[in-house]
C-alpha cells in the first residue's frame, strides 16, 4: 500500500452493495420516498438488476419482488410467466428465475408464500410473519377473493457491527457531492488504543487504486457468513454490471487491514420506499394450465438504514392475481403534478380562497 495519506471518503457514484441482503432499461415505476433530511434527488426502487444507472439518481434492488415472482412461477404456474404483451419487466423477471437456481437469502430472516384467498392466505401469511420475524414486520392487510391468489415475500436483515465505528463531527467540513451530510467512520488523529484493533477485524480495505480514486472496502459482523461491501468505483451501464466489475475486481485480491493512518468516512443512509410496477397490472397471464387469470397489484416496500451501529433491512413484495379474468381497476389519487386548491362555500359560486400550487417551496420537506 502506498504510504499516500489513505482516505476513504465514501462519495457514491458509490455503489453500495448490501450483500448481507440480497446480493429495464429506463425505468419509470412511480416511487412514494420516505427518509432523509431536506431530502433531495430522485431515488428509484427496481425489481431487478438490469436497471441502469443514471447521473444524480439513486437506484435500489432488494430480491423481496424476485423471490415473489419466483413463488409465483415455481407454485402457481409450474414454469415461468407468459404475459399479455409480454412486458420486458415480466421477460427479465422470467429471466433470472429460469437462471439462477441459487437463491438471494438462505437460512432464516425470510418467507415466500402464496395461495387463495379461500385457503386461507392471508392467516397463513400473517401466523408465518409472527414465526419468523417476531413482530418486527406488519402483518398483511389484503382482501383476497375465494378464487384469486396472493403471493407474498418479505426479508429481513440486521448487520449489526461488533465495534461502533466513530461519528465523524460536521467541523471535518465533509461533503457528499457537494452536500453537507451526516458521516461515521474512523477518523484520523483519533485515540484509538484497543478499539483499533477491533475496527482492524471487521474492516478490509479490498481495492486502494491511487490513481483513478477507486477503493472498495467489506465490513463484517455478526452473523457469520453475512457481509457489507462498499465500493467507490466508476459505474457499469446497469446496477448488475456494475455489481459484476466489483465481484470480478475482489475475487482473487488479499484483503488489507485499515491501518491508524487511514481515514474512513462514509454517509448515514437511510429511506424508505414503496413502489408500485404499473408496468405489470392489468396484464393478463397466459400460461395454458392458468388461462383467465390477471395481475392485479404487484407492489415492492422497502426500508434500509446505515449508520454507525450497522446496516438494517426490511422488505416486503406482494402480487395480487385475479381469477377468471376478472379486471380490477384501481386509482391512484396523487397529487404529483401542479394542482388547484380553492375554498368556498357550498352554496355560493365565488371562491373565497385559491391557489395555484405549481412548486415545492411551499411544502413541508419530508422528515
Amino acid at each position: 500500500m502506498s504510504d499516500f495519506l489513505r482516505k476513504y471518503h465514501f462519495g457514491f457514484v458509490v455503489l453500495l452493495f448490501v450483500c448481507l441482503i440480497c446480493s429495464v432499461n429506463s425505468v419509470s415505476w412511480a416511487d412514494e420516498v420516505k427518509g432523509g433530511e431536506g431530502k433531495k434527488g430522485v431515488t428509484v426502487l427496481t425489481p431487478v438488476r438490469e436497471a441502469k444507472i443514471v447521473s444524480g439518481r439513486n437506484l435500489v434492488y432488494c430480491a423481496t419482488f424476485q423471490l415473489a415472482w419466483n413463488e409465483l412461477c415455481h407454485s402457481v404456474l409450474k414454469g415461468k410467466a407468459l404475459m399479455e404483451g409480454s412486458p420486458l419487466l415480466a421477460e427479465q423477471l422470467n429471466g433470472v428465475f429460469e437462471r439462477e437456481k441459487s437463491p438471494a437469502v438462505t437460512g432464516g430472516g425470510f418467507i415466500a408464500m402464496s395461495g387463495t384467498g379461500g385457503s386461507g392466505i392471508i392467516e397463513k401469511i400473517n401466523r408465518k410473519i409472527e414465526s419468523v420475524f417476531k413482530g418486527k414486520m406488519e402483518p398483511v392487510n389484503q382482501d383476497v377473493g375465494d378464487e384469486d391468489i396472493f403471493v407474498y415475500a418479505a426479508l429481513l436483515r440486521n448487520f449489526p457491527f461488533s465495534v461502533e465505528y466513530d461519528d465523524i463531527h460536521a467541523a471535518r467540513r465533509l461533503s457528499f457531492k457537494g452536500e453537507k451530510v451526516k458521516f461515521f467512520g474512523v477518523p484520523l488523529f483519533q485515540d484509538r488504543a484497543g478499539k483499533m484493533q477491533e475496527l482492524k477485524k471487521q474492516t478490509q480495505i479490498l481495492k486502494y487504486d491511487e490513481k483513478s480514486g477507486e477503493f472498495i472496502v467489506r465490513m463484517e459482523s455478526e452473523p457469520v457468513g453475512q457481509e457489507l461491501i462498499l465500493a467507490s468505483v466508476k459505474p457499469g451501464d446497469t446496477l448488475g454490471k456494475t455489481y459484476d466489475k466489483v465481484m470480478n475486481q475482489i475475487k482473487s485480491v488479499k484483503p488489507e487491514s485499515l491501518e491508524e493512518q487511514d481515514t474512513l468516512a462514509i454517509p448515514e443512509i437511510e429511506f424508505s420506499l414503496t413502489t408500485n410496477f404499473d408496468e405489470l397490472t392489468g396484464k393478463k397471464i397466459l400460461n395454458k394450465a392458468n388461462t383467465g387469470i390477471t395481475i392485479g397489484g404487484a407492489v415492492q416496500a422497502v426500508s434500509f438504514h446505515l449508520d454507525k451501529t450497522g446496516a438494517r433491512l426490511k422488505s416486503n413484495a406482494e402480487l395480487l392475481v385475479y381469477a377468471n379474468g376478472k379486471s380490477h381497476k384501481y386509482r391512484q389519487l396523487v397529487f404529483s403534478k401542479p394542482f388547484l386548491i380553492c375554498m368556498k362555500e357550498k352554496k355560493l359560486k365565488t371562491p373565497y380562497f385559491l391557489m395555484w400550487v405549481d412548486n415545492s417551496g411551499v411544502m413541508k420537506l419530508q422528515d
